[in-house]
């Protein structure tokens, strides 16, 4: 009798080895997206917590009347001081000459701009 091919018996050990190590990897795969299911759960878990406490969240607005309110009561800033600050005598004499309606510079590095007698905002000058 003669004996087997040893090349044959190499190739066999061999693939019985891969077969072996390919069947190891499928169960490392399987508990990989068993673990990779998990995380995405949790995750989707976390963003709905998260949207939950973000809805439950009220949004505050400070209205520029509670500014000045609060500027005057708490702070105590005179707001007659301040208007007479952005008023001055340089400003209304241009508002007098030009009417309500423009941009008038004052001397304190600021301008006023009106619209129809009213100061709408105040601009730092550069």
């Amino acid at each position: 009798m003669k004996g087997r091919d040893p090349r044959i018996i190499g190739l066999q050990e061999k693939l019985a080895l891969l077969q072996k190590e390919a069947n190891e990897l499928k169960i490392t795969i399987a508990e990989a997206q068993r673990t990779l299911s998990d995380r995405f759960a949790q995750i989707d878990m976390i963003i709905e917590e998260l949207e939950i406490l973000d809805a439950n969240t009220v949004q505050v607005v400070i209205t520029d009347h509670a500014i000045v309110r609060f500027l005057e009561r708490v702070k105590g800033i005179d707001r007659k001081q301040v208007e007479n600050e952005i008023l001055t005598p340089e400003i209304l004499r241009l508002i007098n000459q030009l009417g309500g309606n423009g941009t008038y510079p004052g001397k304190d590095g600021f301008s006023v701009c009106m619209k129809n007698g009213v100061v709408k905002t105040i601009k730092i000058n550069r």
